[in-house]
């Protein structure tokens, strides 16, 4: 990163020098690093039962106040930890939906967070049996899921273990779609607001035909561009 001038400059702004003798000037460059880690909860992790194996924990600014949030999957709904901007709150149930009681397991069903009729809150995608559910959130809750879409979902053969499913804004209205790294390539599901589209196929490439498997590659989605990289 970019730390200033010295010599014949000052400052952080342009550097111009007129040559009327000898001068020299220095650009000093400094490390862009993270802090080093801090603890801001201690919820939703392996001591408080919290497993990879049956639970799926993400972030996603689900109150419109610019700080992402965290948001946990669980046994019995879907809890949330605020972020304050130096920690995280006490978690608490937004949801009685989408968790682990009701069966969504992480072998067979995908969820995640996205905001789908951009008002600036992240809501709740869930990948179902029989197809895309959602839950809006109203900054203090999510309200009750309806299903959006009847695409994407296991019962049209959407496994998570041969299929990369995820959400993102890929025609810049803001709403997030839903995306899917299917057989024969990528297909995309249009968010109005309301629902999603019926989906269309947007992409040949990245796709299990081509042997990106979800067992080796990553594949996501970021500013509409597809991202892919090997594990």
């Amino acid at each position: 990163m970019f730390g200033g001038w010295s010599g014949a400059c000052s400052g952080t702004g342009s550097c111009v020098v007129t040559m009327i003798d000898a001068k020299s000037v220095t650009a000093t460059f400094t490390l862009k690093k993270f802090n080093n880690p801090s603890r801001w909860t201690t919820a939703f992790d392996l001591s408080h039962g919290w497993t990879v194996s049956q639970f799926v924990r993400t972030v996603g600014d689900v109150n419109n106040d610019g700080r992402d949030d965290l948001i946990g999957f669980g046994l019995d709904g879907v809890y949330v930890a605020l972020s304050n901007g130096t920690s995280f709150d006490s978690l608490s149930r937004w949801s009685s939906s989408f968790d682990l009681s009701h069966g969504w397991t992480v072998a067979d069903f995908v969820r995640t967070v996205g905001d789908v009729n951009n008002d600036g809150r992240d809501d709740l995608i869930g990948f179902g049996l029989d197809g895309v559910y959602v839950a809006l959130s109203n900054g203090t809750s999510f309200d009750p899921i309806s299903k959006w879409s009847s695409s994407f979902d296991l019962s049209h053969g959407w496994t998570v273990s041969q299929f990369v499913r995820t959400v993102g804004d890929v025609n810049n209205d803001g709403r997030d779609d839903l995306i899917g790294f299917g057989l024969d390539g990528v297909y995309v599901a249009l968010s109005n607001g309301t629902s999603f589209g019926s989906i269309s196929k947007w992409s040949s490439s990245f796709d299990l035909s081509h042997g990106w498997t979800v067992s080796q590659f990553v594949r996501t989605v970021e500013m509409s561009i597809l991202m892919a990289g090997m594990i």
